[in-house]
């Protein structure tokens, strides 16, 4: 299968959307930003252990966008929330979705042409401060997008997610965490699509814990919130979630059986963008035999050792019941009454990787990889490849949002460090599937005008022109198995 990658003749100008709506996409020129820094940014919860203010009470909070606001008063709303300066060169286009079948039953390009420009007229000039703002809007465009679950079409039941985290990363960007769990637990109207999760804070009180889980369940969450050890590591910390998941699978089955097929550990950065797809994905393997399932998305969740690539999962491990049962009782894991000497060492940060040499060890069996989505640089502003490698992380191919990672086109199945290394608001991003599906988010599209949109993500213009040419062997292996 041939999944083109767009490399622009020209560094284009590009401009970061936390949302691009489907009602009205506003596009402010004069505040368009590219990125500079070749260097991987600190983590962004460096310096907020400990420093966060205390979790607001759930109704009190204000929302992330005002609702229903036309061009207009969107334009105040973004000026006031970014700081933008009051003059500004403006052009809305109001874009609709047009579902089609035929899209999902081929799947979906990396690249979809639209023969029609995306700007038909001259960019104007707007005061945000003047009382009698008036923006015209062009006419709507209508965008092909394969025909996918929404929000409340998804059964998620079959899965029941762990995870690890302290109260300080919960509450970061005023909670900002929920939110984007809100995007891929919930059925978008404040209840349950049936998954369960089952949450451990690290050093927290025991009014941490409480509030956390208000706010969990307030946005529709079917969560358990609960306590860990002060002084665990990361792996242990997550082997006793396997436990608490087999636990909790156990304690809500019925008469038919557990009607949890699947346990799944995620480190809290990880994004699930398409639940239905991950689910049929997941469905390939007989939940009533022992399977150990990872998936992993970035160049970092891969390593090579003795020639071979290899991987842990990148923070997204699935278990089947019968797998968890055994995992539980594997002496590396403390599962066992007598320590194994090849325990791996307390502290270490990966604890997919501890689980990884543990069930490699001491048990025939193997990891399945799902393939995902392969992000070849760490860092928007930058990678670790070498030039020419196979990531396609060669600075040849040209660097911008729209050459690989988020903006290649590629439909992910999990999103790993897109908050921690990316500062992607994918949560945010995310809202363009609840008006087209799951399957349009990150959808690439390309104008007559060389206007390349990456839906809920970037939108650029190549003012020299764009061409396509073949993702890596890395990027077309995934692609095709996916």
């Amino acid at each position: 299968m041939y999944f083109p990658r767009v490399v622009p003749h020209a560094r284009g100008r590009s401009a970061r959307l936390a949302v691009i709506s489907l009602v009205c996409l506003l596009l402010l020129i004069s505040e368009l930003a590219v990125p500079s820094s070749s260097q991987r940014r600190p983590s962004i919860y460096e310096y907020t252990e400990g420093r966060t203010s205390p979790w607001p009470e759930q109704g009190n909070e204000t929302e992330s966008a005002p609702q229903g606001l036309d061009e207009a008063a969107y334009l105040r709303y973004l000026a006031q929330t970014y700081g933008l300066s009051n003059d500004l060169t403006w052009y809305a286009r109001r874009i609709r979705p047009s579902m089609s079948s035929s899209l999902s039953s081929r799947g979906r390009a990396s690249v979809t042409e639209i023969d029609r420009k995306f700007v038909a007229t001259q960019l104007m000039r707007a005061r945000v401060t003047d009382d009698r703002l008036r923006l015209e809007t062009e006419k709507s465009i209508s965008l092909p997008v394969p025909r996918s679950p929404l929000d409340a079409e998804i059964d998620a039941s079959s899965l029941l997610f762990g995870i690890s985290t302290t109260y300080s990363r919960l509450v970061y960007a005023n909670h900002s965490l929920v939110r984007d769990w809100e995007r891929w637990l919930t059925d978008g109207r404040r209840g349950s699509n049936g998954a369960g999760l089952v949450l451990t804070l690290h050093k927290a009180s025991g009014e941490d814990v409480e509030r956390a889980s208000r706010a969990l369940h307030a946005v529709g969450i079917d969560a358990v919130v609960q306590q860990s050890a002060d002084h665990s590591d990361s792996a242990t910390r997550y082997v006793e979630l396997v436990r608490l998941l087999r636990s909790h699978a156990e304690s809500t089955s019925d008469a038919k059986g557990p009607n949890k097929k699947y346990l799944a550990l995620l480190d809290d950065d990880v994004f699930l963008p398409s639940m239905s797809r991950l689910i049929q994905r997941l469905s390939q393997f007989d939940p009533a035999r022992e399977y150990y399932i990872g998936a992993p998305s970035e160049r970092s969740d891969w390593a090579v050792e003795r020639g071979t690539t290899i991987t842990s999962g990148g923070g997204a491990v699935f278990l089947t019941l019968p797998m968890a049962e055994r995992v539980v009782q594997l002496p590396c894991l403390g599962g066992g009454a007598d320590q194994d000497r090849d325990q791996p060492p307390r502290g270490v940060a990966h604890w997919d990787l501890s689980l990884y040499r543990c069930i490699t060890t001491h048990t025939d069996v193997s990891l399945q990889v799902l393939p995902s989505y392969y992000s070849p640089d760490d860092d928007d502003g930058g990678g670790e490849g070498e030039e020419g490698d196979s990531s396609g992380s060669s600075s040849s191919l040209g660097s911008g949002p729209n050459n690989e990672g988020y903006g290649s086109g590629m439909q992910p199945l999990t999103l790993h460090h897109y908050k921690n290394w990316h500062r992607f608001e994918a949560g945010a991003g995310h809202l363009v599937a609840s008006a087209c599906g799951e399957a349009c988010f990150l959808q690439r599209f390309r104008f007559q005008d060389d206007w390349i949109l990456v839906n809920g993500f970037a939108l650029s213009q190549y003012p020299d022109g764009a061409e396509a040419v073949p993702v890596p062997r890395w990027g077309r292996l995934l692609a095709e198995d996916a």
